[in-house]
């Protein structure tokens, strides 16, 4: 199984976006998959306010995974930060945006409106190639640069 396989897996069993690109690549870099579920659980639904979409901040966890546990090393988190824009600005080219309010339509951050959301399956529709090109893009990024 792929990582967008593993990614759309975790988000179609009740994981938020944060959570599925997270956890696809988490035990690479030394976190199992529990701990990536704890830590991302609040990113979903644009961090549960409609803002940042959470395929965009479980990217971004991911690089930061992706670039070392040493926290005083500057360099690595000037890459961290390289990498970081890189894959926001692709993520927006891909998508038009990195708002979920604005890529779903709607803001699931209510109750209310989440449950029309579901009903019409716009979490399927809309957040599963969020979900999966935002692994296709931590994929692109982090392969060159050997990782």
């Amino acid at each position: 199984m792929d990582r967008r396989d593993i990614a759309k897996n975790f988000f179609h069993t009740g994981g938020n976006c944060a959570q599925s690109v997270l956890a696809a690549f988490s035990t690479e870099f030394g976190v199992d998959n529990e701990t990536a579920f704890r830590v991302a659980r609040g990113f979903g639904s644009g961090m549960a306010t409609g803002g940042v979409c959470g395929a965009v901040t479980g990217g971004v966890m991911t690089i930061g995974l992706s670039t070392g546990l040493n926290v005083e090393n500057a360099p690595a988190k000037q890459e961290a930060y390289r990498l970081a824009k890189e894959f926001v600005r692709r993520f927006e080219a891909r998508f038009g945006s990195t708002c979920c309010m604005t890529l779903i339509g709607c803001d699931v951050s209510e109750p209310e409106i989440a449950t029309y959301a579901r009903e019409r399956g716009l979490f399927v529709s809309v957040c599963t190639p969020l979900v999966t090109g935002a692994v296709e893009i931590l994929e692109d990024l982090l392969s060159r640069q050997g990782r």
